[in-house]
């Protein structure tokens, strides 16, 4: 289904054209999957600027791996490896990558085609602000060559209030669970070992239970909760005005001022 669905967007490119030939816009922001737009926005001159969900540490992480295939030179999917040039010396285990890294499937075409496109965009804006994950925003900038805005959090630019709960067991939430439990000390791992499509790894009710406890009790828990308000106040700052993401969001704009005209 995910591929008919794929191959289906992939139909909408001239309805695209369309739209970008009416309405003329000053750029367009397209999701990292629909690489086929870096061709449409081409023909018009608009810049395309691709949206992350996610942040720089999987973004910068999966491009290392990616890159210097580290995975295929361990003799096991158990074998721990280090992610090659990646500050922090993050280590991860081939069980743990999807299989369209691991090994050769349709999806992998579609995926090298998402970082071609990516390449030829005008840049990359990104869901997160530069102070939860300093490191790799310069890393993602500057070591791999990345033109990149930190937009984020969205959810404070759309709403507030909403109590939230992450649980990072889908193909790139790996290495975000590497970010919560590991760099940012705000979460702990509830025993998922390997990566399956669609669902994430199977982990007991017990192992649950006993990951919930550590973050709801103890001095553990509280240490957590410490961080988290921390990081929640950090993150408000960011997108008010003044603040890293709100002069990311602004930089951005005054770039695309710069842009050529379109032709």
């Amino acid at each position: 289904m995910r591929d008919k669905f794929f191959g289906a967007v992939r139909l909408l490119d001239r309805q695209l054209e369309c739209l970008l030939e009416e309405h003329r816009p000053d750029c367009l922001v397209s999701d990292m999957f629909l690489h086929w737009t870096a061709d449409v926005t081409a023909k018009f001159g608009i810049p395309r600027i691709v949206f992350h969900g996610s942040g720089n540490f999987p973004l910068a992480a999966s491009e290392c791996v990616w890159r210097y295939e580290p995975h295929k030179k361990v003799s096991s999917d158990s074998e721990p490896f280090l992610i090659p040039n990646l500050p922090g010396e993050i280590t991860m285990t081939r069980l743990k990558l999807p299989d369209f890294i691991r090994e050769e499937t349709p999806f992998t075409e579609l995926y090298r085609k998402v970082k071609e496109s990516e390449q030829r965009s005008f840049g990359v804006i990104v869901n997160s602000f530069y102070e939860l994950e300093p490191n790799y925003v310069d890393y993602y900038r500057n070591g791999l060559g990345r033109r990149t805005w930190q937009i984020g959090p969205l959810l404070l630019w759309i709403s507030a209030g909403v109590p939230m709960v992450t649980w990072p067991v889908a193909a790139e939430q790996f290495y975000n669970e590497k970010l919560l439990t590991e760099l940012l000390g705000v979460g702990v791992p509830v025993g998922a070992k390997q990566w399956v499509r669609g669902t994430g790894d199977n982990v007991s009710a017990g192992s649950v239970e006993k990951a919930v406890s550590r973050v709801m009790k103890g001095e553990e828990g509280e240490g957590l909760r410490t961080r988290v308000k921390a990081l929640s106040e950090q993150a408000k700052r960011a997108v008010e005005e003044g603040g890293s993401s709100y002069a990311d969001f602004y930089r951005l704009m005054d770039e695309l001022r710069g842009c050529k005209p379109r032709t």
